[in-house]
């Protein structure tokens, strides 16, 4: 029989040695949104890719694009984390976090311009199974 905790996650504190991991793993979903929210609005031509090194493969090669850009950040952060015991590395992480704090800000400042839901995915991009025509 397991014995019920009297504390709920709600009221669980985050221990000072554990933030390193939350904010890593915020950075990870954090990239996987803009990269989802780039291809939406590029696809649309609501916004063109700011990275000079994205912005024909967001265009050409979408699925592609989407990949190698979490592959290449979680790596990043994986690495980052894995070496927090380092004041630089830690550092990297809350700096890398506060960057994609921006990028979310402007994909809403972006939102907010289209007013409305965002378009569809571009085509041959597969979500749930579902294929965008």
């Amino acid at each position: 029989m397991h014995e019920h905790s009297s504390t709920s996650i709600a009221t669980r504190r985050i221990s000072p040695g554990s933030w390193p991991r939350l904010v890593a793993t915020s950075i990870v979903l954090l990239n996987a949104f803009d990269a989802l929210l780039t291809l939406v609005w590029v696809h649309a031509d609501v916004a063109e890719e700011a990275n000079e090194l994205w912005g024909d493969m967001v265009k050409q090669q979408p699925l592609g694009f989407l990949l190698l850009k979490l592959l290449v950040v979680t790596a990043g952060v994986w690495f980052l984390h894995r070496v927090r015991h380092h004041r630089l590395a830690r550092v990297g992480l809350v700096l890398a976090f506060a960057a994609y704090a921006i990028v979310l800000a402007w994909h809403l400042t972006i939102a907010a311009i289209v007013h409305g839901a965002p378009p569809p995915p571009p085509p041959g991009l597969e979500f749930g199974g579902l294929q965008a025509v």
